[in-house]
């Protein structure tokens, strides 16, 4: 069984599955296994983790003093946990994180708009925004921005100078590889349990001309080029 996502580990692996003969894989854990309790003896998988700490280190080079950031997304309960992830990982570079959801896209732009008061700008996800406008969003930050903007989510990335983005297919392709190697005999239990480890990564030039931020030959030599 290849189990995707954590609902299927949650209501189908764990309850009906645990240390059963059927081998199973699982991807699309996100951040850690604990809520399931992996590894089973029958189980191997890869957790699905965002570039948050990859992230901050690229924002402590482009902002060097940065001491404040606030996380802008819409008014989400994953958003919540994903703002807590980043509230600890950013704390170990002397950043503290600020949340501030939001529900409409009158509300996004307001809070953008006052988010420019500190050092830069995490966008999380804009999903849950019913109103969402993709043209007053791209006003708002090539008009507002002049702070330092990144996302991990590739869907923002117009709207921000740096994003970096998990690749879906990894999940898939550590899974499908996992589940040949049992087919040929290897149990499941003997094969690490692994995170993703490759990002998608997009610039927005323009954006970083306007507002005078530098980012690393090695981001920049390997970015995808986004906005006009």
């Amino acid at each position: 069984v290849i189990a995707a996502d954590d609902n299927v580990s949650r209501y189908l692996v764990m309850p009906h599955l645990k240390n059963a003969a059927v081998p199973v894989v699982f991807c699309g854990v996100n951040w850690t296994v604990k809520p399931y309790g992996y590894p089973y003896r029958n189980t191997t998988g890869m957790v699905e983790i965002g570039p948050v700490e990859t992230l901050a280190k690229e924002v402590r080079r482009a902002v060097p003093n940065a001491r404040q950031g606030v996380f802008l997304s819409a008014d989400e309960m994953t958003q919540h946990k994903e703002v807590a992830l980043n509230q600890k990982v950013y704390a170990k570079h002397g950043i503290t994180i600020t949340h501030r959801p939001v529900k409409t896209m009158a509300e996004w732009e307001n809070a953008f708009l006052e988010a420019q008061k500190v050092d830069f700008i995490i966008l999380g996800n804009n999903a849950g925004i019913n109103d969402w406008s993709h043209d007053l969003a791209l006003a708002q930050v090539r008009n507002k921005a002049t702070k330092f903007t990144v996302s991990y989510l590739d869907w923002m990335a117009p709207y921000t100078m740096l994003t970096m983005a998990k690749i879906a297919e990894e999940q898939g392709e550590w899974a499908a590889k996992a589940a040949l190697r049992i087919i040929k005999g290897a149990r499941p239990d003997s094969i690490p349990i692994a995170a993703n480890q490759r990002w998608n990564v997009f610039i927005n030039p323009s954006l970083l001309k306007k507002t005078g931020f530098t980012l690393s030959p090695e981001i920049t030599s390997k970015a995808v080029q986004v906005g006009p």
